[in-house]
């Protein structure tokens, strides 16, 4: 048996130069299981951390839409070259990792979701605008003003806002006091649409992904 290597601040900060900060964490940590090493301080990179969330925070994953998020998510787990993981996608895109232990008879899981809140289109009215649908549980008034990307089926991407049908108050008196539904809310995009046909011109498709800014 390797004799216990005592690890310092010193040692950790100069091996951290030379790898990831996670990949540093598991390593250190299968040589801790294995008896080789015994740790006294283990460094924490939130710089490392906050800039993997924010990357996936910003990539865009409503409900049924989850192929770039897991993407990201697989990638940094490649990165970690753990020993034995292994990595697989489901028939249906979901991401599953294996990291087999020392027994197998009380095995554990974790599970996760990588999917979020969002929109869809379910109509394209008159006036050029979208009419939606949820892709999730949400009130209405919680994403009104909201930013918004419309993805289409060939992959462009065009901005909008969710607003009111009546999003003006001193034309609309009582637009204040208007229930906020499916019926009253809508999708007023960032291009020169005046009717159905200039927005499908765009590209634009009942079944679009439609993707609320992260916040």
């Amino acid at each position: 048996m390797v004799s216990p290597l005592f690890v310092n601040r010193s040692w950790l900060t100069a091996y951290f130069r030379q790898t990831s900060p996670t990949a540093l964490y598991f390593r250190l940590r299968l040589l801790y299981r294995s008896g080789s090493m015994v740790m006294t301080e283990l460094l924490f990179d939130s710089e490392h951390t906050v800039a993997f969330l924010v990357d996936l925070l910003n990539t865009p994953s409503p409900t049924g839409y989850h192929t770039e998020a897991v993407e990201i998510i697989e990638k940094a787990f490649r990165a970690l070259a753990i020993p034995d993981l292994i990595i697989e996608r489901s028939v249906k895109g979901a991401l599953i990792l294996t990291w087999p232990g020392e027994h197998n008879d009380t095995p554990r899981g974790l599970t996760a979701h990588t999917d979020t809140l969002g929109l869809m289109v379910k109509e394209i009215k008159s006036s050029g605008r979208l009419k939606l649908t949820q892709l999730g549980g949400f009130m209405w008034n919680a994403v009104e003003f909201e930013g918004v990307t419309v993805q289409t089926f060939p992959g462009q991407r065009f901005r909008g806002t969710v607003l009111p049908v009546e999003a003006s108050v001193h034309i609309h008196r009582g637009a204040g006091d208007n229930p906020r539904n499916a019926d009253t809310m809508e999708v007023r995009l960032d291009a020169r649409v005046q009717s159905a046909d200039d927005t499908r011109a765009l590209g634009i498709e009942v079944g679009d992904f439609v993707f609320l800014d992260p916040r």
